[in-house]
């Protein structure tokens, strides 16, 4: 699906782009060292990152070879892109605070983001038993909000502090994440909408937003550079964001597991109650007394499980909507906009503008 989408994205940005003067450079040396020792580091940490959960992380050598190839790449890629004249990552973009508290920021947006959308087809379609197809269509209100919402944000930035709508994003995805941590085995598309809508909303205030705050503290020499990094951050962020949801699942329905088993005992009257009912059922459908009990018992365990991760799930959620939190110290640091926009002047307005400035 995305191979004829990036073709044409492709064709439409070399045919109608162009860099402005200041952004074109002509390079004198190439970092063939820094661009090597990237790719090693980021290929590494990508294959540590996804497979260490299955692998159960530093229990296999495989991971643990892995994870130091990439901490010695990524320290030996520091190490030489703060020695060399023409960086393939310019780490010495860095040392702009506001731009540093916003990658950080961006970095925490990236969990975020790419952790919910890895999450949220998986409980639609193992727990809810939804289609691939079905699932992506209850999902499609928040990318329609992004459509309705990206543009007035777009216009409020001229006419607003960056900083208030970066945090109405960020309080409209807590307040989402935060809707979807009640998630029920019987939640259906009508529950699930106020939390679809208000993280796109969400979204659509944050991305451009901050993205613009960002970059307007880098000159315009460097912005090239500084967007490079930006994006690598926040990639980085979505590739922890896989992680942290993936362990976090297993981690929590191991946890809520062990907490509704304490209860299934022969003094609980209720598990009691409901095993006896689904071997009634189950020998009144015909199968003999020993295998009918033997059938309850799996299928007790099977809502155990079910209802254990669908906790998880909603642990995940509220977790999600809790790293905003921590997000917060770099949004105070970011710069603030003028509280009326700053029109482009026109050559015949050019003298009027001066003369009102003067004034």
């Amino acid at each position: 699906m995305n191979v004829p989408v990036g073709l044409l994205g492709i064709f439409l940005a070399s045919t109608f782009l162009y860099d402005p003067p200041y952004m074109q450079r002509r390079v004198t040396r190439i970092d063939v060292v820094g661009i090597v020792l990237l790719a090693i580091g980021l290929t590494a940490l990508q294959i540590f990152l996804e497979r260490g959960e299955r692998e159960n992380w530093f229990d296999s050598s495989f991971i643990v070879t892995t994870g130091l190839i990439a901490l010695v790449a990524l320290l030996l890629l520091v190490w030489w892109e703060l020695r060399v004249e023409e960086p393939v990552v310019n780490l010495r973009i860095l040392k702009n605070l506001r731009f540093t508290a916003g990658t950080c920021l961006g970095f925490v947006f990236g969990i975020t983001l790419f952790g919910s959308l890895f999450i949220l087809p998986l409980f639609l379609q193992r727990l809810r038993g939804y289609s691939v197809l079905d699932s992506s269509l209850i999902q499609m209100p928040r990318m329609l909000i992004m459509f309705v919402v990206t543009p007035i944000a777009g216009r409020l930035y001229n006419y607003v502090d960056g900083r208030l709508l970066i945090g109405a994003g960020v309080a409209m995805m807590m307040l989402g994440y935060f809707d979807l941590a009640h998630l029920t085995l019987e939640v259906g598309p009508a529950e699930l909408l106020p939390g679809f809508l208000l993280t796109g909303a969400g979204m659509s205030c944050m991305f451009g937003t901050m993205s613009a705050v960002v970059m307007r503290t880098v000159p315009q020499p460097m912005l090239t550079a500084a967007s490079g990094l930006n994006t690598l951050f926040r990639r980085i962020g979505g590739n922890m964001g896989y992680v942290l949801v993936t362990s976090q699942i297993a981690h929590r329905t191991a946890f809520h597991r062990a907490h509704l088993l304490e209860h299934l005992t022969p003094y609980d009257p209720g598990p009691t109650l409901a095993l006896d009912n689904l071997t009634a059922r189950l020998a009144g459908a015909g199968l003999p007394p020993g295998t009918a009990t033997d059938s309850a018992l799996k299928m007790l365990g099977g809502m155990v499980n079910r209802h254990a991760t669908m906790m998880a799930y909603n642990d995940v959620f509220w977790m999600m909507g809790m790293l905003f939190v921590v997000g917060l110290p770099f949004l105070m640091m970011l710069g603030g906009r003028p509280s009326r926009p700053v029109p482009t002047p026109v050559p015949h307005q050019t003298a009027i503008a001066s003369a009102d400035k003067r004034g």
